[in-house]
Protein backbone atom coordinates (compact mmCIF):
# COMPACT_ATOMS: atom_id res chain seq x y z
CA UNK A 1 0.00 0.00 0.00
CA UNK A 2 1.02 3.58 -0.57
CA UNK A 3 1.60 5.70 2.54
CA UNK A 4 2.76 9.00 1.05
CA UNK A 5 2.16 10.98 -2.12
CA UNK A 6 3.45 14.44 -2.97
CA UNK A 7 3.33 16.75 -5.96
CA UNK A 8 3.49 20.41 -6.94
CA UNK A 9 1.27 22.12 -9.50
CA UNK A 10 1.37 25.64 -10.88
CA UNK A 11 -1.94 27.49 -10.73
CA UNK A 12 -2.86 28.30 -14.32
CA UNK A 13 -3.51 31.61 -16.03
CA UNK A 14 -7.04 31.03 -17.36
CA UNK A 15 -7.09 32.08 -21.07
CA UNK A 16 -10.51 33.78 -21.18
CA UNK A 17 -12.18 33.96 -17.76
CA UNK A 18 -14.80 36.52 -18.77
CA UNK A 19 -16.46 33.94 -21.07
CA UNK A 20 -16.19 31.06 -18.58
CA UNK A 21 -18.46 32.09 -15.71
CA UNK A 22 -19.76 29.14 -13.71
CA UNK A 23 -17.05 26.78 -14.92
CA UNK A 24 -14.45 25.08 -12.73
CA UNK A 25 -11.42 22.80 -12.78
CA UNK A 26 -9.86 20.91 -9.90
CA UNK A 27 -6.21 19.99 -9.37
CA UNK A 28 -5.39 17.46 -6.66
CA UNK A 29 -3.07 14.84 -5.22
CA UNK A 30 -4.14 11.75 -3.28
CA UNK A 31 -4.86 8.02 -3.09
CA UNK A 32 -7.37 5.65 -4.73
CA UNK A 33 -9.42 7.92 -6.99
CA UNK A 34 -9.81 5.42 -9.85
CA UNK A 35 -10.79 2.11 -8.25
CA UNK A 36 -12.18 3.04 -4.84
CA UNK A 37 -14.83 5.31 -3.37
CA UNK A 38 -12.61 5.93 -0.34
CA UNK A 39 -10.31 8.70 -1.55
CA UNK A 40 -7.83 10.59 0.63
CA UNK A 41 -7.06 13.73 -1.33
CA UNK A 42 -6.34 17.44 -1.26
CA UNK A 43 -6.06 20.14 -3.87
CA UNK A 44 -7.25 23.43 -5.29
CA UNK A 45 -10.39 24.33 -7.22
CA UNK A 46 -10.15 27.01 -9.91
CA UNK A 47 -13.54 28.66 -10.51
CA UNK A 48 -14.86 31.64 -12.43
CA UNK A 49 -17.43 33.66 -10.49
CA UNK A 50 -20.37 35.64 -11.91
CA UNK A 51 -18.22 38.72 -12.44
CA UNK A 52 -15.67 36.79 -14.50
CA UNK A 53 -13.02 36.77 -11.76
CA UNK A 54 -10.78 33.73 -11.16
CA UNK A 55 -11.01 32.24 -7.67
CA UNK A 56 -8.72 29.57 -6.19
CA UNK A 57 -9.99 27.56 -3.21
CA UNK A 58 -8.00 24.91 -1.30
CA UNK A 59 -9.79 21.78 -0.03
CA UNK A 60 -9.18 18.45 1.70
CA UNK A 61 -11.26 15.27 1.67
CA UNK A 62 -11.32 11.67 2.83
CA UNK A 63 -14.40 10.46 0.99
CA UNK A 64 -17.12 9.38 1.36
CA UNK A 65 -17.11 12.29 3.83
CA UNK A 66 -17.71 15.69 2.25
CA UNK A 67 -14.78 17.89 1.27
CA UNK A 68 -13.65 20.66 3.62
CA UNK A 69 -13.12 23.97 1.83
CA UNK A 70 -10.64 26.31 3.46
CA UNK A 71 -10.43 30.07 3.80
CA UNK A 72 -8.75 31.33 0.62
CA UNK A 73 -6.64 33.80 2.62
CA UNK A 74 -4.82 30.91 4.34
CA UNK A 75 -2.71 30.26 1.24
CA UNK A 76 -3.26 33.62 -0.52
CA UNK A 77 -3.21 31.98 -3.95
CA UNK A 78 -2.89 33.62 -7.37
CA UNK A 79 -2.26 32.45 -10.93
CA UNK A 80 1.36 31.38 -11.34
CA UNK A 81 1.78 30.27 -7.71
CA UNK A 82 3.28 26.83 -7.09
CA UNK A 83 1.19 24.71 -4.71
CA UNK A 84 2.79 21.65 -3.11
CA UNK A 85 0.38 19.00 -1.79
CA UNK A 86 1.60 16.22 0.50
CA UNK A 87 -0.69 13.43 1.71
CA UNK A 88 0.44 10.89 4.33
CA UNK A 89 -1.24 7.94 6.05
CA UNK A 90 -0.25 7.61 9.70
CA UNK A 91 -0.65 5.17 12.61
CA UNK A 92 -1.12 1.94 10.66
CA UNK A 93 -3.67 3.48 8.33
CA UNK A 94 -6.03 4.97 10.91
CA UNK A 95 -5.12 8.61 10.36
CA UNK A 96 -4.24 10.87 7.44
CA UNK A 97 -2.15 14.02 7.40
CA UNK A 98 -2.39 16.64 4.64
CA UNK A 99 -0.18 19.67 4.01
CA UNK A 100 -0.67 22.29 1.33
CA UNK A 101 2.20 24.72 0.84
CA UNK A 102 2.16 27.79 -1.37
CA UNK A 103 5.82 27.68 -2.40
CA UNK A 104 5.50 31.14 -3.94
CA UNK A 105 4.79 32.90 -0.62
CA UNK A 106 5.57 30.29 2.07
CA UNK A 107 2.03 30.03 3.47
CA UNK A 108 0.86 26.59 4.58
CA UNK A 109 -2.32 24.75 5.51
CA UNK A 110 -2.28 21.46 7.44
CA UNK A 111 -5.02 19.04 8.48
CA UNK A 112 -5.23 15.67 10.21
CA UNK A 113 -8.10 13.34 9.27
CA UNK A 114 -9.43 10.09 10.72
CA UNK A 115 -9.58 6.92 8.61
CA UNK A 116 -12.57 6.54 6.28
CA UNK A 117 -11.33 3.37 4.57
CA UNK A 118 -9.46 2.66 1.35
CA UNK A 119 -6.71 0.30 0.28
CA UNK A 120 -4.32 2.90 -1.17
CA UNK A 121 -3.45 0.81 -4.23
CA UNK A 122 -2.90 3.91 -6.35
CA UNK A 123 -1.17 7.26 -5.88
CA UNK A 124 -2.73 9.90 -8.10
CA UNK A 125 -2.15 13.37 -9.51
CA UNK A 126 -5.38 14.62 -11.04
CA UNK A 127 -6.93 17.36 -13.18
CA UNK A 128 -10.71 17.07 -13.46
CA UNK A 129 -14.11 18.68 -13.32
CA UNK A 130 -15.59 17.67 -9.99
CA UNK A 131 -19.09 16.63 -8.91
CA UNK A 132 -21.58 19.02 -7.34
CA UNK A 133 -24.20 17.66 -4.91
CA UNK A 134 -27.70 19.00 -5.60
CA UNK A 135 -30.51 18.60 -3.02
CA UNK A 136 -33.05 17.14 -5.46
CA UNK A 137 -31.12 15.56 -8.34
CA UNK A 138 -28.03 14.03 -6.73
CA UNK A 139 -24.54 14.61 -8.18
CA UNK A 140 -23.87 16.49 -11.41
CA UNK A 141 -20.64 17.44 -13.12
CA UNK A 142 -19.64 21.10 -12.87
CA UNK A 143 -18.99 22.59 -16.36
CA UNK A 144 -15.31 22.05 -17.13
CA UNK A 145 -13.16 25.16 -17.26
CA UNK A 146 -10.69 25.77 -20.08
CA UNK A 147 -7.71 26.31 -17.77
CA UNK A 148 -5.15 26.41 -20.56
CA UNK A 149 -2.20 24.35 -19.29
CA UNK A 150 -1.30 23.23 -15.78
CA UNK A 151 2.14 21.83 -14.94
CA UNK A 152 2.80 19.23 -12.21
CA UNK A 153 6.33 18.67 -10.89
CA UNK A 154 8.16 16.75 -8.14
CA UNK A 155 5.56 13.95 -8.22
CA UNK A 156 6.59 11.05 -6.00
CA UNK A 157 4.93 8.35 -3.91
CA UNK A 158 6.18 5.99 -1.18
CA UNK A 159 4.91 2.57 -0.09
CA UNK A 160 4.69 0.91 3.32
CA UNK A 161 7.81 -1.05 2.29
CA UNK A 162 9.82 2.16 1.95
CA UNK A 163 9.91 2.10 -1.86
CA UNK A 164 9.92 5.52 -3.52
CA UNK A 165 8.28 5.75 -6.94
CA UNK A 166 8.19 8.41 -9.65
CA UNK A 167 6.33 8.85 -12.94
CA UNK A 168 8.68 6.77 -15.07
CA UNK A 169 5.93 4.15 -15.63
CA UNK A 170 2.59 5.90 -15.08
CA UNK A 171 -0.95 4.87 -15.98
CA UNK A 172 -2.67 7.78 -17.73
CA UNK A 173 -6.44 8.26 -17.68
CA UNK A 174 -7.63 11.08 -19.94
CA UNK A 175 -10.82 12.94 -19.20
CA UNK A 176 -13.62 12.38 -21.71
CA UNK A 177 -17.34 13.00 -21.05
CA UNK A 178 -19.68 10.13 -21.93
CA UNK A 179 -21.38 12.09 -24.71
CA UNK A 180 -18.15 13.27 -26.38
CA UNK A 181 -15.95 10.96 -28.47
CA UNK A 182 -12.90 13.23 -28.64
CA UNK A 183 -10.40 13.95 -25.86
CA UNK A 184 -10.87 16.98 -23.64
CA UNK A 185 -7.33 17.12 -22.27
CA UNK A 186 -3.87 16.06 -23.39
CA UNK A 187 -1.10 14.80 -21.07
CA UNK A 188 2.66 15.05 -21.55
CA UNK A 189 4.83 13.15 -19.04
CA UNK A 190 8.17 14.73 -18.12
CA UNK A 191 10.30 12.12 -16.34
CA UNK A 192 13.94 11.09 -15.98
CA UNK A 193 17.22 12.49 -14.69
CA UNK A 194 15.69 13.56 -11.39
CA UNK A 195 12.53 14.99 -13.00
CA UNK A 196 9.09 13.53 -12.29
CA UNK A 197 6.15 15.56 -13.57
CA UNK A 198 3.68 16.18 -16.36
CA UNK A 199 1.73 18.87 -18.18
CA UNK A 200 -2.02 18.80 -18.78
CA UNK A 201 -3.43 20.90 -21.63
CA UNK A 202 -7.09 21.64 -22.19
CA UNK A 203 -7.96 21.02 -25.84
Amino acid sequence: SFTRVIGTFTLPHVPDPSSSTGKEASFWVGFDGHRSDHILQAGVDCAIDKSGMVKFTAWTEWSPEKATFNDTTRLDMAAGDQIEVEVNVLEQGTEGSITLLNKSNGKTLTQTMRLQGGVREQAEWIVENHDLALPTSGFVKVPFLNFGTVAFSDCYASTDKGTKMDLSQPSIYRLRPKDINSKVTDVNIVSGRGISGFNVRHL
